[in-house]
């Protein structure tokens, strides 16, 4: 599955000011996930799928890639249209959300 098509739009907003935009991503023109959010964390700008709320509390996502290389292919289309690519990188080692995608 290969990215074709990625809508970014930022966002300023003074009361979320670690939200940087949300992001349509398109697949092999087939398929579109709305709603992904990008935020910028502790290790630079972060890119989350969309997610709900569970009756625990916790947040939980609704579309996730199973793979590590989509996900990286996703992210990678995400923050090059957003302009974001030469934000202040991550550092891996200290990234647990890295480390899932390491099993």
């Amino acid at each position: 599955m290969k990215v074709t098509q990625v809508i970014f739009r930022a966002i300023h907003n003074e009361e979320k000011k670690n939200l940087l935009g949300f992001a349509d991503v398109t697949f092999d023109e087939s398929l579109v996930i709305r709603g992904i959010r990008v935020t910028m964390g502790k290790y630079g700008p972060f890119v989350s799928f969309p997610n709900r709320k569970g009756e625990d509390g916790k947040f939980y996502d609704t579309v996730f890639s199973i793979t590590k290389d989509l996900r990286n292919d996703i992210t990678e289309s995400i923050l090059k249209e957003g302009n974001l690519l030469d934000m202040p990188s991550r550092n891996k080692s200290d990234n647990k959300e890295d480390d899932f995608w390491d099993n």
